[in-house]
């Protein structure tokens, strides 16, 4: 009889018939074995359980007291009073009840094997269709953004290989001194995500603290967010709809390219003059100026508003 060594076993393979005594005595070991491995499976899962719930209480603001924060991350070998960061990872058209789990358990090992190669001690979690990653940051500010940038972007590549061809989306919060305002890097990294989507940001990893105007306008209210884009646009949308122009293109364009008369005429392929006669038509649906800075700026933010809240 050899033994065969594995990673969570070691199995045997007999040369020869054994006689009935043996083959009782293996039935047992067999169950006791089996029981063994029931048993610590139990304890790991437990142990999961336990990790997970105060992760959860982490991310939710759901501990008072950063000692008892600094306390708790303690037993899971967690430094909490470095400053932190969280990354959310997120499974597109994520089902639970499908393979789709398999897809995110993968996930969830790709995450681990990046971040515990390249991160000190992060903290990862599964919750529905993301994975959420707390990281800890020792570095200054403009350098912590390269790191985080880079983790984020080998998740992704290596995810392209292995998910299936599924899209992956991610989003990256604010560095927190104190612990107890990880759940504030949480919200945001979702907000980042959300926005990502929104904006379809495929080219780069949306961090929660580039995005500006963009964040504040996710969390105002829709139907006065509606009003304004209305008062802003509506009469040159609804000119467009009746006459079947492209004026808002135009002067969409022109807003893209800070408002360059010759840029945006290569941009849409018109002859300077073309362009002038459409914005010169704009000023006079609009009955605005469009040299003025505070017309320019609310007409960036109707259109803002047009992708974010899909108005």
């Amino acid at each position: 009889m050899g033994p065969k060594k594995g990673s969570w076993a070691v199995c045997s393979y007999l040369e020869a018939e054994v006689d009935i005594r043996i083959q009782t005595i293996m039935k047992h070991a067999a169950c006791l074995c089996a029981l063994e491995f029931t048993k610590n499976n139990q304890v790991l899962n437990a142990q999961r359980e336990y990790k997970d719930a105060f992760i959860y209480d982490l991310l939710y603001s759901n501990i008072d007291e950063v000692k008892d924060i600094v306390n708790r991350g303690e037993i899971w070998g967690w430094n909490l009073n470095r400053p932190h960061c969280v990354l959310v990872f997120e499974l597109e058209e994520y089902e639970v009840y499908t393979t789709d789990q398999h897809l995110l358990d993968t996930l969830l090992d790709l995450v681990e094997s990046v971040m515990q190669q390249d991160a000190d001690h992060p903290i990862i979690m599964q919750k529905k269709g993301q994975i959420i990653a707390i990281l800890p940051i020792d570095i200054q500010p403009n350098n912590s953004k390269v790191c985080i940038m880079r983790l984020g972007e080998q998740v992704l590549s290596r995810a392209k290989l292995r998910l299936a061809r599924r899209r992956l989306n991610v989003g990256v919060g604010r560095v927190y001194a104190s612990p107890d305002d990880i759940f504030k890097s949480y919200q945001e990294a979702k907000v980042a995500l959300e926005l990502g989507k929104l904006m379809g940001i495929d080219s780069t990893i949306p961090f929660f603290s580039d995005l500006g105007l963009d964040r504040i306008l996710y969390h105002h209210d829709l139907q006065e967010l509606k009003e304004f884009y209305k008062e802003t646009l509506g009469v040159l949308e609804s000119y467009d709809e009746e006459q079947g122009n492209k004026l808002m293109g135009s002067l969409e364009q022109y807003l893209l390219n800070q408002c360059n008369l010759k840029a945006t005429a290569i941009s849409l392929y018109l002859h300077p003059n073309t362009l002038r006669y459409r914005l010169k038509k704009i000023e006079e649906i609009l009955q605005t100026h469009l040299d003025d800075f505070d017309t320019k700026l609310n007409l960036m933010t109707a259109f803002k508003i047009k992708y974010l809240k899909r108005v």
